[in-house]
């Protein structure tokens, strides 16, 4: 049997001199043996602990400074003359790990939508005028009575909602600047009364068990609420329904 390269002293010691040299906690992208700490002793944060260091935490970080510390980043990358990416940010000494920014927002594009930072995904809706991102938002309300950020989400191939928030501040003033109703405004302009009508109204129409299937049939040609409005007033749809029993 080959007797191992490293002894388990051996790598300990490999860590502490790589921490005295430092003057920190190493990261695993900073040692070679990283392979070999992990395989025997289970986890890199075990092998720190036997190390008796202190392990690396994002809670050191607040979230603005994670912000600031991508658009410094990215500054310096872009400055040198590279492009902004997840590889050249790992290449950075002495900021925040990409890893941190996993724990801390769930992924590396809600880090980059956090600092203002299109993402790929973004990019080519990012190249498109604010006329030509509102004609997109107008021809797709062509289709909903309100149009939501769910139905936008819900659509192929169409700008992300965040490239509208981080164009023109927020969701709603997309909509105002479209020239279109936001849902709490189409909310609000319905009475109980009017909304309950309207349900009873359908209902007589179907003459028959009234599903969500079958009121979205009818919503366009009877200029109806949508179905989102009644689950908002009432709860959910089957509390609206129960509303117009006695109708």
């Amino acid at each position: 049997m080959n007797k191992p390269k490293y002894t388990n002293d051996d790598l300990i010691t490999i860590i502490q001199k790589k921490a005295k040299e430092l003057g920190r906690t190493p990261k695993k992208k900073e040692l070679k043996q990283t392979s070999a700490i992990v395989a025997r002793f289970g986890s890199w944060a075990k092998a720190i602990e036997i190390a008796q260091l202190k392990r690396s935490s994002s809670k050191k970080y607040t979230d603005q400074d994670l912000i600031n510390a991508l658009l410094k980043g990215k500054k310096i990358i872009e400055d040198k003359g590279y492009v902004f990416s997840i590889n050249s940010y790992k290449k950075l000494h002495d900021f925040p790990s990409y890893g941190t920014y996993m724990v801390r927002f769930g992924s590396w594009n809600n880090a980059l939508k956090k600092a203002g930072i299109a993402t790929k995904r973004d990019r080519k809706w990012g190249d498109l005028s604010n006329d030509e991102l509102l004609h997109i938002l107008r021809t797709i309300a062509k289709d909903s009575s309100v149009l939501t950020m769910k139905v936008l989400k819900s659509l192929p191939d169409v700008p992300p909602v965040d490239v509208y928030i981080m164009r023109f501040n927020s969701w709603n003033k997309a909509i105002e600047k479209a020239g279109l109703e936001s849902n709490k405004a189409a909310y609000r302009k319905y009475t109980d009364k009017d909304l309950l009508d309207s349900l009873a109204f359908a209902k007589n129409v179907i003459k028959d068990r009234l599903t969500i299937v079958k009121y979205k049939q009818m919503q366009k040609e009877f200029n109806l609420p949508s179905v989102s409005i009644y689950s908002y007033r009432f709860g959910s749809w089957s509390k609206a329904l129960r509303k117009i029993q006695d109708y």
